[in-house]
């Protein structure tokens, strides 16, 4: 009795705690700009907001890249995540911002070394990558295409829309490479039955993991 006595009080203090972090929970996530998951070796994220517009924004190739337009990776890879970022976009109605000053207008990669384009990847492949989102050009550097892969899906992360809908991005500096040469992702179906639908879903959700160092 006087053990349970002693616990009682202790309660109306936890839920006060539990509430403060609820409501503090927010508002860190929110300071912390975009979600990027996993995170990079290296960010460095401006609070200077730059606006992109679907139609007037693409993705292309530096003049002095070692990948060109017959790079079928990267041209799919392009064609991919202009798809996954604009998409299933809408403007929100009633917005003032309909016809903003379009401020990011390209995303200009290049590939240093040789590109590997013809080739599939392996455990030594090169996958690391600088990423720099300056208006009106941002520039996505990398050795290897593999690199690429992987800034375009960081930069697609850092995309995000406002509450008018408008598609706006932090001016940003990133320096990543996987933290080990091999990730990967275990699927327990012996002790835990997954319907075959279930783990194809998984496995394509994969596809759009920047690589599985986290795991």
């Amino acid at each position: 009795m006087e053990q349970r006595g002693r616990g009682l009080p202790r309660l109306p203090g936890l839920l006060a705690a539990l509430a403060l972090l609820a409501a503090l929970g927010p508002r860190v996530s929110a300071a912390q700009g975009p979600a990027l998951w996993p995170m990079p070796r290296s960010v460095q994220m401006s609070p200077r907001l730059l606006r992109l517009s679907p139609e007037n924004f693409f993705f292309s190739h530096d003049p002095s890249s070692k990948a060109d337009p017959s790079c079928a990776p990267l041209q799919e890879a392009f064609r991919r995540y202009y798809d996954y970022i604009f998409g299933f976009y809408k403007w929100r109605h009633g917005s003032a911002k309909f016809h903003i000053e379009t401020q990011l207008q390209q995303l200009l990669v290049s590939v240093v070394l040789d590109s590997e384009c013809d080739t599939f990847p392996n455990i030594s492949s090169d996958e690391s990558y600088t990423l720099l989102v300056k208006g009106p050009v941002a520039f996505l550097k990398a050795n290897r295409v593999w690199g690429v892969l992987r800034g375009l899906e960081t930069f697609s992360q850092l995309i995000y829309q406002d509450p008018y809908g408008t598609f706006t991005i932090n001016e940003s500096t990133i320096n990543d490479s996987p933290r080990f040469p091999h990730r990967g992702i275990l699927i327990d179906t012996a002790r835990h039955y997954l319907p075959v639908k279930s783990i194809l879903k998984t496995l394509n959700v994969n596809s759009f993991l920047v690589d599985l160092r986290a795991l």
